[in-house]
Order: C-alpha cells, then sequence, then structure tokens
C-alpha cells in the first residue's frame, strides 16, 4: 500500500501507520494524532535516523490523509466486500465442502443472473423480456466457460504436482539403490581382502565399463582384441 511513499508517516512501522488510519477513520483530531505520534519511542528513532530528529507536522499529517489514509480507506473497503460475498455465499454453500473465494463468487453471480431471468420473465414487454432472458444467457455461457477453465487449470495442477512427487520418488529410489550397490560392494571388497589399490583399479574399469557407449565404440577390452582379429589389414583392399 505505501511501498512508493516515503514521507515521515510512511516511514512509520505498519501497526503505528495502521492505528493512525484507524484514528483517522473516527474522526479524532490533528492536534491529538500529532501529540500522540511524536511521543512514540518507535516514531522518534525513526524520525532521527531519517529526517534529523525533526517531529511529524500537521502538513505531513494533511498529506498523508490525501494519500496513504485515502489507500487504507480502499484497502478496507475492498476487504469488506469480500467479507460479504463470503458471508452471504456460506447460506448456499454445503458445509462440509470447501469453497474457494472464486467459487463462492460465481455463486452469488447465479444468484443475480437467476434474479435477471425472473424479472425478464415477469416482464410485460416482449421485447424487453426477450432482452434481459438473452442478456442472462450471456452471462451465464462466460460463467461457465470461466468454470471449465478453472477446473482445467486445476486439473492440470493436480496432474503436475502428482508427476513431481513421482519424479522426487524415483530420484530417491535411485540414490538409495547406489548407496546399498555402494556398501554391499565394499563388503564383497572386505570379504575378498582386497588392497585398496586393487578395489581402486577395480573401480576405474567398472566405471569405464558404465559409461562407454557400445551404439558409438566397443567396449574398452575389446577394442585391442578387435584390431588382432581383423582380417583385413591396413591398405589391404577387396579382389
Amino acid at each position: 500500500m505505501n511501498l512508493t511513499r516515503i514521507g515521515k508517516i510512511a516511514r512509520l512501522p505498519r501497526n503505528v501507520r495502521d492505528e493512525l488510519n484507524q484514528r483517522l477513520d473516527d474522526g479524532e483530531p490533528a492536534a491529538d494524532l500529532l501529540a500522540w505520534l511524536n511521543a512514540l519511542p518507535a516514531v522518534q528513532h525513526i524520525l532521527s535516523q531519517h529526517f534529523a530528529g525533526r517531529p511529524i507536522s500537521e502538513q505531513n499529517l494533511s498529506l498523508w490523509r490525501r494519500g496513504g489514509f485515502v489507500d487504507w480507506q480502499r484497502h478496507q473497503e475492498a476487504r469488506a466486500c469480500v467479507a460479504r460475498m463470503v458471508e452471504e455465499s456460506d447460506d448456499l454453500a454445503d458445509d462440509s465442502v470447501p469453497y474457494s473465494l472464486a467459487e463462492r463468487v460465481s455463486q452469488l453471480l447465479v444468484m443475480d443472473i437467476a434474479r435477471l431471468l425472473e424479472a425478464g420473465r415477469t416482464s410485460e414487454n416482449p421485447i424487453e423480456q426477450r432482452k434481459v432472458v438473452f442478456g442472462a444467457a450471456r452471462h451465464l455461457t462466460r460463467l461457465r466457460r470461466i468454470e471449465h477453465e478453472s477446473q482445467r487449470v486445476e486439473m492440470e495442477q493436480w496432474r503436475w504436482e502428482r508427476e513431481k512427487e513421482a519424479e522426487e520418488r524415483e530420484q530417491e529410489d535411485r540414490v538409495r539403490h547406489a548407496h546399498e550397490m555402494a556398501d554391499m560392494w565394499k563388503r564383497i571388497c572386505r570379504r575378498l581382502g582386497m588392497t585398496s589399490e586393487e578395489v581402486t583399479a577395480i573401480e576405474a574399469r567398472r566405471e569405464a565399463f558404465d559409461t562407454f557407449d557400445p551404439a558409438v565404440e566397443p567396449a574398452p577390452s575389446d577394442r585391442a582384441d578387435q584390431r588382432d582379429s581383423n582380417p583385413i589389414k591396413p591398405n589391404q583392399g577387396f579382389e
């Protein structure tokens, strides 16, 4: 709410600004507000740190009343509007089913459309009746489209979360399997009485076999055999 404000009051802690806004909303005189503000230790610390200890003046309070206080009032009105919507939708909702705010607003919109349809049906003017009914039908179609899109997004989110959980479990299984294989290899080496140099040499050879691509090159142990057993010598052609 006060991200772009840099005045004295805008720099005050959130709880102090909230109390000031509430007192302004209650109509408390400016003189009493200034005396209260300038006597607070938290306010004095901010003033000494950023404004050379100069107290909050009546002009500062007047600027805040036209700026930050207006923002606070709008925020309070928005909160009250949402609270009223939630309260009205509670009369329609099933207590055993949790509803999001969007679903609650959709219920209220359906009620308004129903009232609009009822008013159109009872109208004695046929043209006005058709106009109202068609308008309500368009609103209802748009609302249903929004609901379907919301359900699609929720389904994709649920599917993505399940896929992510499956990938995490698979990764944990691979790490656990690698640790188990490493522990088993160490136990085998100890039972065979191998030296650390022998274990290192075998590990290097095993890693070479694990990393080579058979589609690109032969296994390391097969290269020399293939060169010795190749029936076609270098510079030898076919008859």
